[in-house]
């Protein structure tokens, strides 16, 4: 058997250093170690389903070593489950070792197999379900895009990270109780990054006057004293650079002031998640995105102008039904271009793609299921349905800003950890048991120092301002200034902060 791949991976990640600090996690068996290791990788579409039995696919491809057939035979008949969810035009990847064993992904898990009577045939011996291939656990059409990149000599996940820990607090502040959320981004292009907050009663805009410093209150001098939402977004709506608002309506960045666009947009007759300004359409003009509460998916298409009408396109349902969505974060959590939304509800994580694919939920997206995260054997680490009361949700790039978003789950129980996960790519997520974040009301991530690491900014009941910082660390994939990816950081290095 091919025992370096075929083995059920028993966790996730492997801390490889014991430091809090600077310390390395290593994504246990990396797809791209596995397809390293595999003799032949082939990759092939079903094109004959033997209803219970097996399934027959046309190769398409062969992305690594000698592989003559053109067609393969799979037999399933082990793995029943997976035989009556076969399907025609299905893809399926066929990774050989340098024995007798083989890999086989379908049907969205792995498949152990062993050789046949002839190099086409295989047979299947166990499903080892999405995890069974350690970093890797996304579905099998992600992993056909997957191998296509190694085959290019690209590097599309994450192999190993620095472990990121929130150093210090910093007072910023009294912003005022009855703060429902923040957004951050530099608003007035200095450099720092400015903070808009939102209240039952509008809309405040607070500059920075510098890191770990208090805010200003510019609210009137920028236009906003009239502006109310319920969520807020920024982005660039005409191409200027500038962060332009998505609050109830879109308001134009001038550089000195926001101005109320044109484009007709009202989101306050909806009851919302999440919105975002993201291009969703594919024109590479930036588009208001909203996810409502029963999971309507709306989108306002960008004519070229603020100053004009903005084309409401059908809404379209995620979700109906099922638990109560209680907080989402709209992003590029796939890492392939591809909009999505998380959601977290009492039990369980899920993302669904814009794309209509299906949804994935926390054992998809980690590999492995939620109950089975103690933090060394100690109960300070509950199970996802054990936590309850959460608090809110960030898309939070927390580990040198490698651009992809991780998610950080906030549980009303401080005294519980919080749920962090790692972003590796194409829909694939490590846990960190080392994370948590400081107790509050609000939450927003922010790049205090101009550096592409986001800090955090957290503000509790009583309107206190509090700056995290996050130092950007430099791991297997990052290189560090000066240095090379891969090479040993004992420390932090902080080029803002002077190490």
């Amino acid at each position: 058997m091919w025992q370096g791949i075929i083995r059920a991976a028993a966790a996730g990640v492997v801390l490889a250093l014991a430091a809090p600090a600077g310390a390395v996690i290593k994504i246990d068996q990396p797809i791209e170690g596995i397809y390293g290791t595999a003799v032949a990788v082939v990759v092939g579409k079903v094109s004959k389903v033997n209803a219970g039995k097996g399934v027959e696919a046309t190769v398409t491809e062969v992305l690594k070593g000698n592989f003559a057939e053109k067609t393969l035979q799979i037999d399933l008949a082990a793995v029943p489950d997976v035989a009556k969810s076969a399907a025609a035009d299905a893809p399926v990847i066929l990774m050989t070792g340098r024995k007798a064993g083989a890999m086989v992904h379908l049907g969205d898990t792995w498949l152990a197999a062993d050789a046949g009577a002839s190099p086409a045939a295989w047979k299947v011996t166990a499903d080892r379900g999405p995890g069974g291939g350690g970093g890797f656990h996304g579905r099998t059409a992600t992993l056909v895009k997957v191998v296509g990149e190694l085959k290019a000599g690209k590097k599309p996940m994450m192999t190993a990270y620095e472990h990121s820990s929130w150093v210090g607090k910093f007072d910023c502040g009294n912003i005022g109780a009855g703060v429902l959320a923040m957004r951050s981004a530099d608003v007035n292009g200095d450099k720092s990054a400015d903070l808009v907050v939102l209240l039952a009663a509008g809309v405040k805009l607070y500059l920075s006057t510098g890191p770990r410093a208090a805010f200003k209150d510019a609210t009137a001098a920028c236009g906003l004293a009239s502006a109310k939402a319920g969520r807020a977004a920024f982005g660039d709506v005409n191409g200027d650079g500038k962060p332009d608002l998505l609050l109830d309506s879109i308001w134009v960045n001038g550089g000195a002031k926001f101005t109320a666009s044109k484009s007709g947009i009202d989101l306050s007759k909806y009851n919302l998640l999440a919105v975002a300004l993201v291009d969703a359409t594919g024109d590479k003009k930036v588009d208001a995105v909203a996810v409502t509460k029963d999971g309507k998916l709306l989108v306002f298409e960008n004519p070229g102008s603020p100053d004009q009408l903005w084309k409401a396109q059908p809404p379209k349902a995620l979700w109906q039904g099922g638990d109560e969505v209680l907080a989402a974060e709209i992003a590029d959590w796939y890492c392939d271009g591809t909009l999505s939304v998380m959601v977290t509800t009492d039990n369980d994580l899920y993302c669904y793609a814009f794309d209509g694919r299906p949804r994935d939920d926390f054992f998809r997206l980690v590999g492995q299921k939620k109950e089975s995260f103690p933090y060394r054997g100690k109960p300070r680490h509950y199970p996802l349905s054990a936590v309850g009361g959460f608090k809110g949700m960030l898309a939070l790039d927390v580990n040198g800003g490698d651009g992809r978003p991780d998610v950080w789950v906030i549980p009303g129980n401080f005294g519980v950890y919080t749920l962090h996960l790692v972003n590796a790519g194409y829909g694939c997520f490590a846990w960190n048991t080392e994370g948590s974040i400081e107790k509050g009301v609000a939450w927003t991530p922010a790049d205090i120092y101009d550096d592409g690491s986001q800090e955090l900014l957290v503000v509790t009941d009583k309107g206190q301002l509090f700056q995290i910082d996050s130092p950007p660390f430099y791991g297997s994939n990052v290189p560090a200034p000066g240095g090379k990816a891969g090479a040993p950081v004992p420390e932090p290095y902080d080029v803002k902060r002077g190490g």
